[in-house]
């Protein structure tokens, strides 16, 4: 394990905007972390603005508690020198990718890993190392890790284009010692045009969204894409080169695992090609659901499908497919949650209170729908047959679900698909992903991606 270290003199946090502190500035609570409330010490008070610079002890714990609350996030002030990185590329062909990729790369040490491509990629000005047989994807970032000198390396797909800025972003972060591993925005190219090309663009899974975050289990942003990455070179001891997919995420894990931290930077942002068709998409998907089956075998706590509160999960569930009983035992169980809290804490203010646990049914709520339709949907499917009252809740479940997600995700250009093809969209991708989740569990033998609860 990684013994935390101080944060440095200079060093600022700033909290989420989503993070609301209550008058008498003694807890945070917000979107930032679903269901938290974080009671914070009289240090509170160095705060100005929602910002604090780390200037003494005091200061550097407040900073570092708040970091690893979620409320907050990292504002560096300065950052380690461009020469400090090399970028490493696996290839598995010769492609004019790779020349957009290098273009973008002008001015960095570069690593090209050839894992035996037909024809022998040849580059001036970076180094390319290549394999005699056919090793994978892991290896080939392997062998470029361990040809790399640099504190920093970099990690990118071929087809991968990131913008103008993305280094400097990503590099800021590693002023934090604690700091292993950082990944940008993953966009996805639609010059391809079309419906499917427009949903992708907005809705596309390896898109973690616009708020920046810690990445670890149980978080907003529990699993990412290894498209591409920027880790210390001290701490990454390499990929598993026995997985096919989820390399990454599972790299994130084990680093968390050794105390690692580990930060999503969604302002750098680089973009991948988008699907060839329907049947790439859908494939895509299924690969996504796999990999976190896989991972989720090995980290039995990894991005499970709900991390709301249980008495929460229990009132939405109890007001879905109770009934009239239902509705009567959800209110009872929400009431006695409120009881319990102000009895906890008797002191706190009525609107806090209040606003927390709204947003903790909330959430609840959000987890459990998007659960039994993604992770959960073909036992969901199961009892639907039996049961005209679960069978009810799912068919509006899997149109209101689809709705609101269209409502929230939407765009203004014309590509994007109308209401009833984005459920539609919606659902598939769901039906691909679960459908992977499962036969890694059955590959495995492991119901570990299926735990419900933290």
């Amino acid at each position: 394990m990684v013994t935390t270290p101080r944060l440095p003199d200079g060093f600022a946090v700033q909290l989420d905007p989503r993070v609301h502190v209550d008058p008498q500035r003694r807890v945070l609570v917000g979107d930032a972390a679903p269901g938290v409330l974080a009671r914070v010490n009289p240090a509170v008070s160095l705060l100005t603005r929602g910002r604090l610079v780390v200037c003494d002890e005091r200061s550097a714990a407040l900073a570092r508690s708040l970091l690893e609350a979620g409320v907050a996030h990292p504002r560096p002030t300065s950052l380690p020198s461009h020469e400090d990185v090399t970028v490493v590329i696996g290839v598995r062909r010769d492609s004019a990718d790779l020349d957009r990729l290098l273009r973008r790369l002008a001015g960095l040490r570069v690593i090209v890993v050839d894992d035996a491509s037909a024809h022998p990629v040849r580059r001036a000005g970076v180094t390319v190392i290549r394999h005699d047989r056919p090793r994978g994807y892991s290896a080939a970032r392997n062998t470029g890790l361990e040809a790399a000198a640099t504190d920093f390396v970099a990690f990118f797909a071929s087809d991968a284009v990131p913008e103008r800025g993305w280094l400097e972003l990503m590099l800021g972060h590693f002023t934090d010692p604690a700091v292993a591993l950082v990944v940008p925005r993953v966009l996805t190219d639609t010059r391809s045009g079309g419906r499917l090309a427009g949903y992708e663009r907005d809705c596309s899974l390896v898109d973690r969204g616009t708020h920046e975050t810690t990445l670890r289990d149980n978080a907003t942003v529990p699993y990412v894409s290894g498209v591409a990455m920027l880790v210390r070179r001290s701490a990454v001891r390499g990929f598993d080169e026995s997985l096919r997919s989820a390399q990454g995420t599972e790299l994130c894990r084990r680093l968390e695992r050794e105390g690692w931290h580990l930060r999503y930077e969604p302002i750098a942002r680089v973009t991948v090609a988008g699907s060839a068709g329907y049947g790439h998409w859908l494939r895509r998907n299924y690969s996504y659901g796999n990999g976190v089956g896989v991972v989720s075998a090995r980290h039995p706590r990894h991005a499970v499908p709900l991390t709301a509160q249980p008495w929460a999960i229990g009132v939405c569930l109890l007001a879905a497919l109770g009934g009239r009983r239902g509705l009567q035992c959800a209110a009872l169980v929400a009431t006695v949650e409120t009881a319990r809290a102000v009895a906890v804490d008797d002191d706190r203010r009525r609107d806090t209170l209040a606003r927390n646990l709204s947003r903790q049914v909330s959430v609840a709520a959000t987890q459990t729908v998007s659960a039994a339709l993604r992770h959960y949907w073909p036992a969901a499917v199961l009892v639907s047959v039996v049961s005209r009252r679960a069978r009810r809740a799912l068919l509006v479940a899997m149109v209101a679900d689809g709705l609101l997600d269209w409502s929230h995700r939407r765009s203004a250009e014309p590509d994007h698909p109308g209401p009833i093809g984005h459920v539609v969209l919606k659902r598939a991708e769901d039906v691909a992903f679960g459908a992977g989740l499962w036969a890694a569990m059955v590959r495995t033998r492991s119901l570990g991606a299926l735990n419900p609860l933290r």
